[in-house]
């Protein structure tokens, strides 16, 4: 394996997702830079791919870091790489490694929109709140399911879509525009698995301890 150059713990934004401090790792060697993303995913670049890594701050210190610009059309536009050291002696100690951008500013893709069909995400919200309506006003006892009944369900139809999407090609269809790739949206996809998965476990425990005698 080549040699790694520089190893950095910090935060990462990925697309509109942020992931904070120390929950992301950039990983630099001769010929690629690795931002890693603790349960969102690994984003890799050869120097192809790269057309310039430059500083990008919000607040000094706090909320600063280094953009990587980069060509390769399935990761989300934006990629930050947020840390605590100054990000221009980060940015020195890349060029240190002997990792040089070489992409043409030409071959970074224009913005193209959302990847996914609006129509779908209105539909899967539609029927989400739908649910939630029912389990506000007491369930629906003629078919007996009671409003933690119909949590149960509506938090394990979102843990279960975003377990298989990226597996299923037929849902990434329904969802995803034409030409457009899973990648996109991984990391919005992997944020609602965790948080889905949670509440859903939280909430099955509820009820299976409600069965357990006392």
């Amino acid at each position: 394996m080549e040699q790694e150059y520089l190893s950095i713990r910090g935060g990462a934004r990925v697309g509109s997702v942020n992931a904070t401090w120390p929950l992301a790792q950039l990983i630099v060697r001769r010929d690629s830079i690795d931002v890693k993303v603790m349960f969102i995913g690994s984003y890799a670049f050869l120097q192809n791919q790269v057309v310039s890594i430059k500083k990008y701050t919000v607040i000094p210190r706090l909320g600063w870091g280094i953009q990587i610009v980069h060509n390769v059309i399935k990761y989300p536009k934006k990629i930050i790489f947020w840390t605590f050291r100054d990000p221009q002696e980060v940015i020195a100690q890349i060029q240190a490694s002997g990792f040089s951008p070489s992409a043409d500013p030409v071959d970074v893709p224009s913005d193209p929109g959302m990847p996914v069909k609006w129509r779908s995400v209105v539909l899967i919200i539609v029927l989400w709140n739908f649910l939630l309506i029912l389990a506000s006003h007491g369930g629906v006892p003629q078919l007996g399911l009671s409003p933690r009944a119909l949590m149960f369900i509506a938090l394990g139809s979102l843990f279960l879509g975003t377990v298989f999407f990226n597996r299923s090609a037929r849902l990434q269809d329904m969802i995803l525009k034409p030409g457009r790739s899973p990648d996109e949206i991984k990391a919005w996809v992997k944020l609602l698995a965790i948080v889905s998965g949670v509440l859903f476990a939280g909430l099955l425990v509820t009820l299976l301890s409600a069965l357990v005698p006392k």
